[in-house]
């Protein structure tokens, strides 16, 4: 621990000082901050003045009575101009280390000085992530013969929440910092047997932990329910009392985070992925636009059906292909194809040619949930029919073979191969058979055919001009490669 403290030019005064009934005394109140708390190293900042008048005083009274390991001094200007107060800004941040636990005693500095170095210890809290037992003050000039410390703590506990708030009103987050400030809050209420400590804080802070997890990984299908287990939670007591006592400036953003979060409970998918643009996640919203189309075609929206949702997939992107690129006659493939080349550059982290540039990204994300609100039903049901399966197959068991009809319902690309599931060897037991193939359908797919029905006893091809079917291949000597069988 590392005690931070200015000396002035001042006549001090001897007086006695006291914190949590322990006394002192001394002239100079952060030597009294030094015997109460016992920091490991002091840091003494002064101006060349401070330095002639009160240093060596100072640094032999902290020495006889050894009160710390170490002490340091560094010279600062007197703090008029601004250039002297950006001086001191860097004097007191070069000087803290990472992960430092800090004391800041502020009773012998120059009234402006305290304000430049409260925000730089602010500042290093943030970026050096230390950690700030507190700001004490000697209070000489109090009434009493014994003069108090007061350690005021709660200033920085102020700073921290205008920064909480000001990330919360931005993104819609609540930070992990805040909610750890709750927790520790809580505890240390608990430590000090207070009356009636707070019940349901830590786990308030869970649930705000989680909305903001989920928010940002994207868990549009979780958000409502974790949702209700917030509310659920705030109904077990009293939030707002119990965050008043926690922090002042706390439960007045807690307010708006109530607030907030409670409206995900009735938002409409379009409302929540307005809300992820307004806050700036913009990954998630494009990764929720995408989900958005596919559920125009999904009709009982309380259940995920992930096998159904992988084929409305593959089949837009088979009408999107069908274009060879060129703008598609149906307004939901053209926007699909924004949303998804938007989408791959982003799941891929720009690993992909012609990705678009930051600002262009957030632009298109706009453009495109604009386009997304504009979609009519007219626009739904003229492409629904084509999503429905592109082939449909049936079966007919004759004693030798089964005969596989093939029937194309819609336009078809390669990519439905990935998808599509012809009657099964083994579950419609096919396998002691020969199989024969007909119907009009791509090389392609029959080449996807004659290898999905190789473990058969033969596959034959139906050729309607000869009015039989010729077998490509075959496992059994009666059927030989070549030979025809008449249908």
């Amino acid at each position: 621990m590392r005690l931070l403290t200015f000396l002035g030019t001042g006549e001090y005064k001897e007086a006695q000082y006291e914190y949590e009934q322990q006394t002192y005394k001394t002239k100079y109140a952060p030597i009294a901050t030094a015997y109460f708390i016992r920091p490991s190293e002091m840091i003494l900042f002064l101006t060349q003045e401070a330095r002639a008048k009160h240093f060596e005083a100072f640094k032999a009274e902290v020495k006889q009575n050894n009160l710390v390991q170490n002490i340091l001094d560094q010279d600062i200007p007197p703090g008029f101009t601004e250039e002297e107060r950006w001086n001191i800004w860097e004097k007191v941040i070069h000087t803290i280390n990472p992960n430092d636990e800090i004391i800041f005693d502020i009773t012998h500095s120059f009234r402006l000085i305290p304000f430049s170095t409260f925000l730089a210890v602010q500042f290093a809290k943030f970026s050096k992530n230390i950690k700030l037992y507190g700001i004490f003050y000697g209070a000489y000039e109090h009434k009493n013969t014994v003069k108090p410390i007061v350690n005021l703590k709660e200033a920085f506990d102020i700073a921290d929440w205008l920064y909480f708030t000001a990330f919360f009103k931005d993104t819609g987050i609540f930070p992990p910092k805040a909610t750890a400030l709750i927790k520790e809050q809580q505890n240390t209420m608990y430590k000090q047997k207070v009356k009636d400590p707070p019940r349901i804080a830590k786990n308030i802070a869970d649930k705000l932990i989680d909305i903001s997890q989920t928010i940002s990984v994207s868990n549009v299908v979780a958000l409502k329910d974790v949702v209700k287990e917030f509310i659920k939670t705030l109904n077990k007591g009293e939030p707002e009392d119990e965050m008043q006592r926690i922090s002042k400036p706390l439960a007045t953003i807690f307010q708006d985070v109530e607030k907030e979060y409670k409206e995900f409970e009735t938002f409409t998918q379009d409302q929540i992925i307005k809300w992820l643009i307004e806050h700036g996640h913009i990954s998630q919203a494009v990764l929720a636009m995408r989900e958005r189309i596919i559920d125009f075609f999904i009709e009982d929206k309380k259940k995920i059906y992930e096998e159904e949702r992988d084929k409305i997939t593959n089949r837009i992107n088979d009408l999107d292909k069908s274009t060879q690129n060129a703008r598609s006659p149906y307004k939901i493939v053209n926007l699909w194809r924004g949303i998804s080349q938007l989408r791959n550059g982003i799941a891929h982290c720009g690993y992909k040619t012609n990705v678009r540039s930051a600002k262009d990204a957030i632009e298109d994300t706009k453009k495109y949930f604009d386009e997304l609100e504009k979609i009519t039903e007219n626009d739904v049901s003229e492409i629904k029919p084509l999503l429905s399966e592109p082939v449909k197959f049936t079966k007919e068991d004759k004693e030798k073979y089964i005969l596989i009809n093939i029937e194309l319902t819609n336009e078809i690309t390669y990519s439905i191969l990935k998808n599509i599931k012809p009657p099964d060897i083994v579950k419609e037991n096919i396998a002691n058979k020969g199989v024969v193939l007909n119907g009009r359908a791509p090389i392609w797919l029959y080449g996807f055919l004659i290898h999905f029905y190789h473990p058969t006893k033969f596959v034959a091809v139906y050729d309607p001009r000869i009015n039989g079917a010729v077998i490509v291949q075959s496992h059994s000597p009666e059927y030989s490669v070549g030979n025809l069988i008449e249908l």
